[in-house]
């Protein structure tokens, strides 16, 4: 039956990039433990920050613009603000995963942290910037939803958006040269690092920003 349900989810997200329930459905069609166990496993192995966030289930507090507005000037915490701002996005209305374990924790934490992970690479939210931080996503740890939106992605392009297809093909290709790149940043403490600079965060984690690796990648041809 969840087999059903995703290979159907799969088909909705090829026809439409922009529908998010299908990739709800798809996510639960992918998580579960035989899937996860490895992922977590590497994950673990990996990052000592990541150890300690599966140790304690660290989760993010409920926010809200004025809490974020009122962190420094060039801080990571501002700049999200911005971005979920920009994108229509409010951040305290954003459902909350239960997670009582490793596996509910990978999808709870991934999920209430999505849109912090776009500040900090730097992609847009449209389809090309959405695949390209699904490549940074797989680039970091071995996710099968990952790779399942970029087939799904890449599909789309082929039969929907061919016209699109370089910025899509760019941004993959970058995403997954910069998650490779990259210190782990799955689990890390989000909460902690809100306040502080944005360039300090990313030179922390050796996050290079997109428009940097898209520079560096045109540079290169």
């Amino acid at each position: 039956m969840a087999t059903i349900k995703g290979v159907r989810a799969f088909v909705t997200v090829v026809r439409d990039t922009s529908s998010l329930e299908p990739i709800f459905q798809l996510r639960e069609s992918l998580t579960n433990p035989k899937m996860l166990t490895p992922m977590i496993a590497d994950l673990k192995e990996r990052s000592a920050e990541a150890r300690t966030a599966f140790r304690t289930l660290r989760r993010l507090p409920p926010w809200n613009f004025a809490s974020l507005d009122a962190l420094p000037e060039g801080s990571l915490g501002r700049h999200f603000a911005e971005h979920v701002r920009a994108a229509g996005i409010d951040p305290a209305a954003l459902p909350t995963l239960p997670a009582h374990d490793d596996f509910g924790y990978v999808a709870a934490h991934l999920y209430e942290t999505h849109d912090l992970w776009h500040a900090l690479t730097g992609f847009d939210i449209d389809v090309a910037g959405e695949l390209g931080l699904q490549a940074f996503y797989l680039a970091q740890q071995r996710s099968g939803l990952s790779l399942a939106i970029l087939s799904a992605g890449m599909l789309n392009t082929a039969i929907y958006a061919m016209d699109d297809r370089v910025r899509r093909l760019d941004a993959i290709s970058v995403g997954w040269g910069m998650g490779r790149y990259a210190k782990p940043i799955f689990g890390i403490d989000w909460e902690s690092l809100l306040p502080q600079s944005l360039e300090e965060v990313r030179a922390r984690y050796r996050i290079v920003p997109v428009t940097q690796a898209f520079n560096q990648v045109k540079l290169a041809a």
